[in-house]
């Protein structure tokens, strides 16, 4: 899965999630893309990134409502901005709401597909909260 426009990162994220291919979700990220995790530190590269997201697989829903784009003049760089909506289960099996607006940074790649650079799930969330 390549994504063909900034945009589609975020779709295709989604897709693979749901689908649970841990795979799919990291061919998303450049090599040495850096994961912004909610506590403000941030993890670099895909073994990395791998470990933040494997817990992500027990996401029963997910689904982004608001996706935008914001390329730069040249088209080789773009800020993405969004919302989303998960549910997943806690360790009793009732059912966990989560939700977060993200922004990232997605880098055109030289075959012309767009990977992350960098992903701030709850970027825009860290913004209200001073982090």
């Amino acid at each position: 899965m390549k994504a063909s426009k900034p945009e589609e990162c975020n779709l295709l994220f989604q897709k693979a999630l749901q689908e649970k291919d841990i795979e799919a979700m990291l061919a998303l990220y450049e090599p040495n893309a850096n994961f912004i995790l909610d506590s403000g530190e941030s993890v670099t590269g895909l073994d990395e990134i791998r470990k933040v997201l494997t817990p992500f697989l027990g996401v029963e829903n997910f689904k982004f409502n608001y996706i935008k784009g914001f390329p730069d003049s040249e088209n080789k760089m773009a800020i993405l901005r969004g919302s989303w909506v998960a549910t997943a289960k806690d360790d009793n099996g009732n059912p966990i709401e989560m939700s977060g607006n993200d922004v990232e940074i997605v880098r055109r790649q030289a075959d012309g597909s767009w990977r992350f650079a960098i992903d701030h799930p709850t970027g825009a969330n860290a913004v209200a909260n001073n982090q």
